[in-house]
Order: C-alpha cells, then structure tokens, then sequence
C-alpha cells in the first residue's frame, strides 16, 4: 500500500488518543484480539479522564473546595435559576467576591456583612450563618453539605434571599 508508513491524520490522531487515554496501540488498532471489551476499554478512557480533571481541578486554587468534595465528572443537579443559585455556585468554584476577599486589595473596605451586619463577610457566614438569607441550616450543618457536595439538599432549594424582600430590602420586582 502506497501510504502504509506515511503518518497520516488518522493515524496521527489514534496515537495522539491512545497517549492521552492511556491505551496502547494494539488494543485500539484491534480490539477483537485482545483481552479487553468495548466496555473495558471505555472504561479505561473513563478513568484516564477522570484522573487528569481531578489533577487539573486540584491544580486550581480557586477550584480547592470544589476539588475536595467532587471525585467525578458527572452532572450537577444544584442550580434553579434563582438568585441564589449563582452564589452557590461561586461558592462551589471558589470564586464568591466577599468583602473579605476584597480585602486583600482594599484595606479601607469594610468587612462585616452587607446583609445581617453580624459576622465578617466570608462565603462560610453567607451560606450557613447569616439569618438574613433563605435557607436556614441547622448549626451543624457543614459546608460540604451546605453545598449540595454530600447528598443533603439545603432546606427549601437552592440559597437565596427571603420571599418578601430582595437582598437590598427592596420589594421583587422593584
């Protein structure tokens, strides 16, 4: 055959996959040959993804919460389209700008809590604390928890503010 030894795109994409998932050559180039199944062998790319997104997510600080308490790439039922559902999922990824996170920036800046005024404005108080904000959660409550990580919904959905007021005080809608 005239192209057998030229490094086709094909072929330069099999063995690109074959290093990235950890499978050797001969198991992709004849699967009916070797000792694995399709279901072996997908299990096995499974796992080799798995690995480099925890590495990758680990590698993140922002991402060290989210890292410590999810083990694998699947969907995350947490997110309801209210306003708090965007606070938990800063939180979750590590990314909620609090007043003591703008701290590091802004020595002037004021710590304390927008909402309840109580405590210093970390995610820790947002989410379990503040008595402001909906859902209360009982004072044993973790975070891991809090945050949908372990199989504990919060109370009554996702976080977000009280019913009858926006975050602000403001009635919805105006």
């Amino acid at each position: 055959m005239l192209l057998a030894g030229d490094a086709t795109r094909w072929k330069k994409r099999v063995h690109a996959l074959a290093h990235k998932n950890e499978v050797s050559l001969p198991v992709l180039n004849n699967i009916k040959e070797t000792s694995l199944s399709g279901k072996q062998l997908q299990e096995r790319v499974v796992a080799a993804e798995t690995r480099r997104w925890a590495d990758r997510a680990v590698a993140k600080p922002s991402l060290r919460l989210y890292a410590s308490h999810k083990h694998a790439i699947s969907q995350e039922h947490f997110c309801d389209n209210l306003p708090g559902s965007a606070m938990l999922f800063k939180v979750r990824a590590g990314v909620l700008r609090t007043r003591m996170w703008r701290r590091k920036w802004d020595d002037a800046e004021e710590v304390m809590c927008a909402v309840c005024g109580e405590e210093e404005e970390m995610a820790e108080n947002i989410v379990l604390r503040c008595e402001q904000l909906n859902p209360h959660h009982p004072s044993d409550t973790t975070m891991a928890e809090a945050l949908g990580f372990i199989a504990h919904p919060p109370p009554g959905g996702a976080l977000g503010t009280d019913d009858t007021t926006g975050a602000s005080g403001a009635p919805p809608g105006g």
